[in-house]
């Protein structure tokens, strides 16, 4: 999202697709058929850390992001779209999400999408980064063009926080600004990995739970450059045993053979170019070391006889 804090009010559709495409990003704003009367819109943004906030309301209207406007953007940004007031129609991926008051959706920025409102509207909207969701959602594009029904878990509680931070854009300072970044990031983590049955018992086949994964791998990314980098000190962050076997396909996380969290540290490092950590007395276990200790056959054990 462009900017870091923006306001405008409109009469004229021209201006006001203008001022979303600069907000956002390239795509098409026009009204629906059915349309009648003149139109009015309204945008507020602002950039909080790395996430982006938006209000927007407006009279009817039709939104495409079509491949010919991916062409010229290449970052790729997550939207989660809340409806606050109206109604709403979000079609991406063959799905089709109809939002009320309350629900909120995902789309990808780079993958074509619609958006139809077929009455005044508002709406909050968030830019996270690609590289931001994947850290902290595991496969985030299953929730393309998918309702998130206020009534469904977390839902409902994530859109008011939400909004409520929408209505006060103007007022947060630098310091609470990036504190509810983290929140909100967190608070949705928990939403989409909570929403459905499936995904809250979605464990790997040794019983260790995804979410566990995820924060390892996004505590590692974090702290790549920090020379302390151990899998004891994954420990009090992940609430994970460092000789816990994580028994992840190479698919899963990183590039890597390996299945303990030792390697998983040393393999993200190689794979962002960094230095891998050497192993050090403090966290070889008696495993690893007699695997390093040839066996003493009987025939060596004493001296040979004349």
């Amino acid at each position: 999202m462009n900017g870091s804090s923006a306001a405008a009010s409109t009469r004229s559709l021209d201006l006001f697709d203008s001022q979303v495409n600069e907000t956002f990003f390239p795509m098409e704003c026009s009204p629906p058929r059915s349309a009648i009367g003149e139109f009015r819109g309204l945008l507020t943004s602002r950039q909080l850390g790395k996430v982006g906030f938006a209000a927007v309301r407006s009279s009817p209207l039709d939104v495409y992001r079509r491949r010919t406007h991916i062409s010229r953007v290449s970052d790729a940004v997550y939207l989660v779209k809340v409806q606050v007031e109206g109604e709403s129609r979000v079609l991406q991926r063959g799905n089709e999400a109809c939002l009320q008051p309350g629900d909120f959706a995902l789309c990808l920025s780079s993958e074509p999408y619609e958006l139809h409102f077929p009455e005044d509207y508002s709406q909050v909207v968030l830019a996270i980064p690609e590289g931001v969701m994947l850290e902290c959602v595991h496969r985030p594009d299953r929730h393309l063009g998918v309702r998130m029904q206020s009534t469904v878990g977390a839902n409902g509680l994530f859109a008011q926080f939400v909004t409520s931070i929408a209505h006060r854009l103007d007022s947060l300072d630098g310091v609470l600004a990036q504190r509810l970044e983290a929140n909100v990031i967190d608070l949705l983590t928990t939403t989409l990995g909570y929403a459905e049955e499936s995904q809250r018992h979605d464990l790997l086949g040794c019983g260790v739970k995804l979410e566990y994964l995820h924060r390892i791998r996004g505590f590692i990314r974090k702290h790549l450059h920090d020379e302390r980098l151990t899998p004891t000190g994954l420990r009090p962050h992940t609430v994970f045993p460092p000789a816990t076997c994580i028994c992840c396909s190479r698919r899963r996380m990183f590039p890597c053979r390996a299945i303990s969290s030792g390697c998983v540290c040393r393999a993200a490092a190689i794979r962002w170019k960094i230095r891998p950590l050497p192993n050090t007395p403090s966290v070889k276990s008696a495993t690893a070391t007699a695997s390093r200790t040839p066996p003493i056959s009987a025939a060596h054990s004493r001296p040979n006889s004349a």
